[in-house]
């Protein structure tokens, strides 16, 4: 296995953990990528959220820093759209929430829309 594999497993299991009992229903998908100094997070919504719910995902961004040596840094973006974006191919699906999932490939995210039956 490759460093850059191992890194993005690495991070997929942090945030993994740093997520749960944090997921709200506005959420589609989390992706993170490392790059560098940085880490960077991504929570993609259907519609705007509470200053209480963007301080309990700024505290996902935190947990996940944690469990990294300085100088690393977060970069923690909220995006918003629909349910049939796509994360980019560089970043690392996290997390994806079911309806995504019955209309694409999530395998395959550069391919477009397939339906999977």
């Amino acid at each position: 296995m490759n460093k850059k594999t191992e890194l993005e497993q690495e991070l997929r299991l942090i945030l993994q953990t740093a997520l749960l009992g944090e997921i709200i229903p506005q959420i589609i998908f989390v992706t993170g990528s490392i790059s560098g100094e940085w880490v960077k997070l991504r929570f993609h919504l259907d519609r705007p959220i509470s200053e209480t719910d963007r301080n309990d995902l700024d505290a996902v961004s935190t947990e996940v820093i944690s469990h990294y040596k300085p100088p690393m840094k977060t970069e923690t973006i909220f995006s918003f759209g629909s349910d049939f974006d796509r994360p980019d191919s560089h970043e690392t699906l996290v997390y994806l929430r079911k309806r995504i999932g019955q209309y694409f490939d999530t395998q395959v995210f550069g391919s477009g829309p397939q339906k999977v039956n």
